[in-house]
């Protein structure tokens, strides 16, 4: 409905897409050209939304997002960090592109008024497990990182209902060869993200 709605009024769709399109066992970086295979419900959805999108729209496929605003993995571990006697756990058998939503945004800003068709993975740059993303947010925030165990998927309880790729870092070279400009380090973003988090003066 949406994508007719750009089509009869002439605006320009941008459909925000997922890493959950691919299996995770592709072994290295995948491109904008690899095939998708998603293995959840919700992965066939939004790959399902990416061909309802049509031809003339921008698909922008991201991952693991964290921003100022909402429920994300790194106010999760600044809350959980809170207290000193709570464990700490997190999958470390997941590899991932953590993306800061803020950084997103202008990329998404950029892509629209260009209204620049195709299909772009848009990510910070780099690849981590979720483990190492918290170990980050600990360090970054000042918390010990000692705290921090690491576990298998298998270990979750409750087990998650979408089945995520184990192996899903998004190569975000559609955007290198249009020379667009590419988003920064996630280590970098996201320290500037829990810094951020941590100014009184942002609550």
């Amino acid at each position: 409905h949406v994508a007719e709605a750009c089509r009869l009024v002439g605006a320009h769709l941008v459909h925000i897409s997922t890493d959950y399109v691919f299996d995770g066992t592709m072994g290295r970086p995948y491109t904008e050209w690899d095939e998708p295979r998603p293995r959840s419900v919700y992965g066939c959805s939004k790959l399902a939304g990416e061909h309802e999108a049509g031809a003339q729209a921008t698909i922008v496929r991201t991952a693991w997002l964290a921003g100022a605003g909402g429920s994300n993995a790194v106010r999760t571990v600044l809350d959980l960090a809170v207290d000193p006697d709570r464990a700490l756990a997190f999958v470390d058998d997941q590899r991932g592109s953590p993306t800061v939503a803020e950084d997103l945004a202008q990329v998404l800003l950029r892509l629209a008024s260009d209204r620049r068709v195709g299909l772009f993975h848009v990510t910070n740059q780099g690849s981590a497990t979720w483990y190492e993303l918290a170990r980050h947010v600990l360090t970054v925030a000042g918390h010990d990182p000692a705290r921090l165990r690491p576990v298998s998927t298998a270990d979750l309880r409750p087990q998650r209902l979408a089945v995520r790729p184990v192996e899903a870092v998004l190569d975000n070279a559609a955007l290198r060869f249009a020379g667009l400009p590419l988003l920064s380090q996630w280590q970098d973003a996201v320290t500037a993200l829990v810094r951020r988090l941590q100014d009184p003066s942002n609550s």
